[in-house]
């Protein structure tokens, strides 16, 4: 059964596929930049636009939102491809992907504003982009140290039977990837709905754009990163994996509660978020390279037979 799956998985995630999502998300993003460009020109500039292109009369630095939710989209798409690599890799994307809504809500909040004289230094909207801008700095710079760390942590191989392992996360993956695609397709829907009801009654689409659909998304990789976590435990039991993979579970709901904070105190559950999981992988670091001297410790003490 794991070996069809494999099989499967090898068809559909083939490297000419992955050039291919990312060429249309290059194109997407760039089409979807032009075109809300062209309906803020609109709104602007048609004296007697009808309200459901009036309604995009803003600055035009809003655009810049749009290019940015093709590029989300993407690093779902790459966090879907990491799960079989490694728990760490799946980790750090997430934490590319919450740097990156972070990026989007600020450049979100840049253009809703249409008077800067208004502006005071006390106003919650300074106060608000002030958190983002220094919460997007501390992701950006966490993101880097977890990624350089991962790196130098040294190769465990604790696994019975490490092909089998790697084909039941590819079998994870590929349940993963369906579920996201009905997932995207039912907040695509309900979007668009709510959308369009509210531009038929003339009122403000009152949706948050940076919780939509990624609450659910997180959520379901809550459970993912639990299943593996307990399909890992049938092939090894150490300690140190076990703790490192629990620990990034924890690191996940941490992410997923933020989603349904308000601003600003998301970005402490954030924060936290990256926080443990830098510290987790840098104490099974650690753990590993003490091993390690250990066993070479041990291996010199060894009589040497002649």
């Amino acid at each position: 059964m794991l070996e069809r799956i494999d099989r499967l998985y090898r068809r559909l995630f083939t490297d000419e596929n992955v050039e291919r999502v990312d060429h249309l998300t290059l194109v997407a993003a760039v089409l979807g930049f032009v075109i809300h460009l062209g309906l803020i020109g609109m709104a602007k500039f048609w004296p007697d636009a009808p309200h459901y292109i009036a309604r995009f009369d803003g600055s035009f630095l809003s655009a810049i939102y749009t290019p940015f939710s093709f590029i989300l989209f993407y690093e779902v798409f790459a966090l879907i491809l990491a799960v079989p690599r490694s728990f760490t890799s799946s980790v750090g994307i997430q934490l590319q992907l919450l740097a990156l809504i972070i990026i989007r809500r600020i450049f979100g909040d840049i253009g809703h504003l249409d008077h800067l004289s208004d502006l005071t230094l006390d106003s919650q909207w300074v106060r608000l982009l002030g958190f983002d801008m220094a919460a997007a700095l501390v992701m950006f710079f966490g993101v880097i140290l977890f990624s350089r760390i991962s790196r130098d942590v040294p190769d465990a191989r604790k696994f019975e039977n490490p092909e089998t392992f790697i084909q039941l996360k590819r079998a994870i993956t590929l349940f993963l990837a369906a579920l996201l695609v009905v997932l995207a397709a039912a907040t695509l829907y309900w979007y668009a709905s709510e959308s369009l009801r509210a531009i038929a009654a003339a009122e403000p689409i009152t949706i948050n754009e940076n919780i939509v659909f990624y609450r659910e998304m997180f959520t379901v990789m809550v459970f993912t990163d639990v299943a593996i976590l307990l399909a890992s435990l049938a092939y090894s039991h150490r300690f140190e994996l076990v703790f490192r993979n629990a620990g990034f579970v924890v690191s996940t709901i941490l992410v997923r509660l933020s989603l349904s904070i308000p601003r600003p105190i998301d970005l402490l559950f954030l924060m936290a978020a990256l926080a443990f999981a830098i510290a987790i992988l840098y104490a099974y670091k650690l753990f590993l390279e003490s091993e390690a001297r250990e066993a070479v410790e041990e291996s010199d003490d060894e009589p040497d037979i002649v």
